[in-house]
């Protein structure tokens, strides 16, 4: 099984800035609306940037939980 990164949080709502962990979509996709929202320039490229990664990991650990719990319901499934 692959292992998968924790994400990133940014502080203050700078998606440029990320220190702590996001856990979930929902938190990813509030980074990514921010970062749209930011006037254009070399600093909203960056933060789309970062936006769009941390949405991707956030991505891949959903689906990481998903397979387990598939994985897990079709053993428990063979054993009864």
């Amino acid at each position: 099984m692959t292992k998968i990164a924790r994400n990133e949080k940014p502080i203050d709502g700078n998606p440029t800035n990320a220190t702590e962990q996001v856990d979930d979509w929902a938190e990813a996709e509030a980074v990514l609306a921010a970062a749209q929202r930011m006037p254009e320039g070399p600093k909203r490229i960056v933060a789309l940037k970062k936006a769009g990664q941390l949405r991707f990991r956030a991505d891949q650990r959903r689906r990481a939980i998903r397979d387990q719990e598939m994985e897990l319901a079709a053993k428990s499934r063979l054993e009864t």
